[in-house]
């Protein structure tokens, strides 16, 4: 009976390292998505698992997202790092694996530090992860833009009762500036560092006008943007509410500048992105049923947009305003 179990056990390890070797010669001579991910620096185990696997991927990768969620339900936060890895190896192409590690980076871990440089660290993760990692990986998805544009707004941007939201803005705007002085991306090396494509952020500048980028509700549009264009004739809702958000927020607040005496960074209005807010707001309008919450506050928007247009004597941009208000809100308009 020893000399069984023992030729099993033999012939058992034999087959393992056949397979192992099978496996490592997979690894070795990838090609395709496989040889990307042998290139990335991720790690041998991990490697082995996400091409060794073959057919049996998907399964292996539903099993490692009811591990993650019985994770998340326990807030055994960082330890979900390692395993979201093993989850992104096995599901490389999936926007949910992405936008969760993302999220779990930027909001779950970070709130676990008092200090708001090392929140910033676990933010910035987050945003790098979704942004440098994540939406090539998953490209074509628009709701990767929309995942990065939210980021940028809300974590990034900060709401404003987060005490931690100035210091945010901070980091953010210095490190812009370290880059693309003055908040301008208009070269390769200021763009590259920061994800941009200096020719998409002109393309968008010709209906904004110049754009701070020390601001991070112009990287919210830039991402946005891209997404609804991608998304086309669906026009995702999510960016596009996202694009029409973040054009009011830069209305209000979106040129910086620097105090003389302290440093600090204070912000302006940028009035110039009324004319293309109005026009996004047609294009919303035109494709938005009675019953979408957005409506109202288009509505809203536009008679703001109205009155400041008119006194600062923009009258054709005041006149398309006048225009929608007449169009879509009857019953409103005075």
């Amino acid at each position: 009976m020893k000399g069984r179990n023992g030729f099993w056990l033999t012939a058992g390890a034999a087959v393992c390292f056949v397979a192992a070797g099978w496996i490592a010669q997979r690894l070795a001579t990838a090609v395709g998505p496989n040889e990307a991910m042998a290139r990335s620096g991720m790690s041998p185990l991990i490697q082995f698992t996400a091409v060794g696997l073959g057919p049996f991927r998907g399964l292996v990768g539903d099993l490692l997202w009811v591990r993650a969620a019985r994770m998340q339900d326990e807030g055994r936060y960082v330890e979900l790092v390692e395993l979201s890895e093993w989850i992104a190896a096995l599901q490389p192409h999936d926007a949910g694996v992405w936008s969760y590690q993302a999220w779990n980076l930027a909001y779950n871990i970070s709130v676990m530090f008092p200090d708001p440089p090392d929140r910033w660290r676990w933010i910035e993760s987050g945003l790098r992860l979704l942004r440098d990692r994540g939406l090539p990986a998953a490209a074509g998805d628009p709701r990767m833009y929309s995942e990065l544009a939210w980021l940028y707004a809300d974590r990034v941007g900060g709401l404003p009762n987060d005490p931690y939201a100035a210091a945010y803005r901070r980091f953010w705007a210095e490190q812009v500036e370290a880059v693309a002085p003055d908040g301008r991306v208009d070269s390769e090396e200021a763009g590259q560092p920061l994800g941009l494509d200096p020719v998409k952020v002109r393309t968008l500048e010709v209906q904004t006008g110049t754009l701070d980028w020390r601001e991070p509700e112009a990287h919210a549009l830039y991402w946005a943007w891209q997404g609804l264009r991608m998304s086309g004739t669906q026009r995702h809702p999510t960016c596009e509410r996202l694009v029409l958000h973040n054009l009011f927020i830069l209305t209000q607040h979106g040129r910086l500048r620097r105090e003389a005496l302290t440093g600090a960074f204070v912000a302006s209005p940028l009035p110039q992105i009324w004319p293309a807010l109005i026009r996004q707001c047609a294009d919303a309008l035109a494709n938005m049923t009675n019953e979408d919450p957005t409506r109202a506050w288009i509505g809203r928007v536009l008679t703001e947009g109205q009155g400041f247009l008119t006194t600062a004597g923009h009258t054709a941009a005041a006149a398309e305003a006048q225009v929608l208000l007449k169009r879509y809100f009857p019953g409103n308009f005075r």
